[in-house]
């Protein structure tokens, strides 16, 4: 299923974002391009590795490499991640007064990289994970431009944090603030091998997430293997066309 022929501009935390997330639609897409914000890593699952250097070298080779096999483009920029940046955790709930220079950064970034006429997806935040969030608080101070230049904006749910169940509690807080309108994607066609193009994130992704992502579409709609996206206006918008 197609939204629209348009280019597809995946706004992505990190590397294995896009893919672990959406990998099952980005497949069957046209023209997508990923955009890494948060390209420079503190974290792997090989403890023995200490060095970012060597961590951001190896994230970025994976993500190139599972991107292109998934017949996408990507391109990474070189913001810190949340680690790096002085917190102690992850998903930290408390943003940091210093982190308003690296809001106004993402800004730039995704208003750098979008044009007119295109679909762009952002992170809906699940699971608190800082870096999602930063991102997703760019839609509210750049969605007037966006819009203005007939892009269509849609919410990804964030994998593998949306396992782990606050999705719908997620959703009533941004339907506060936006009407959002749900496509249902049917990826059983796409599945496994979204599953072996997230499996080259070694350094990364255990077989335990990979089993996350498949029960979470599994649990969209009994029996059916679903990614869903919320397509995103604003409450005194006029109805969707």
């Amino acid at each position: 299923m197609k939204i629209l022929n348009k280019k597809n501009i995946i706004i992505s935390a990190h590397c294995d974002d896009a893919l672990l997330s959406l990998g099952g639609y980005i497949i069957f897409l046209d023209n997508v391009i990923v955009v890494d914000i948060f390209g420079t890593c503190a974290w792997t699952k090989n403890t023995k590795i200490k060095d970012f250097n060597i961590i951001t070298e190896i994230n970025q080779a994976e993500e190139k490499e599972a991107i292109k096999k998934s017949g996408a483009k990507v391109i990474i920029y070189a913001l810190p991640e949340a680690l790096m940046r002085g917190y102690r955790l992850w998903n930290q709930k408390k943003i940091l007064e210093s982190d308003a220079i690296i809001s106004h950064k993402i800004s730039k970034i995704i208003t750098a990289v979008i044009g007119s006429n295109n679909n762009i997806f952002f992170p809906m935040g699940i699971g608190n994970h800082v870096d999602h969030i930063l991102i997703n608080n760019q839609l509210k101070k750049i969605y007037n431009k966006l819009n203005a230049k007939d892009n269509k904006i849609f919410l990804y749910e964030d994998l593998p944090y949306a396992w782990y169940g606050d999705v719908n509690k997620k959703i009533r807080v941004l339907k506060k603030a936006w009407i959002l309108e749900p496509y249902l994607i049917d990826i059983s066609r796409s599945i496994n091998k979204k599953i072996n193009l997230i499996k080259i994130y070694k350094s990364q992704i255990d077989k335990i997430d990979c089993q996350k992502v498949v029960e979470y579409s599994e649990s969209i709609i009994k029996g059916e293997k679903i990614e869903r996206i919320w397509e995103v206006k604003r409450k005194n918008e006029k109805k969707f066309n």
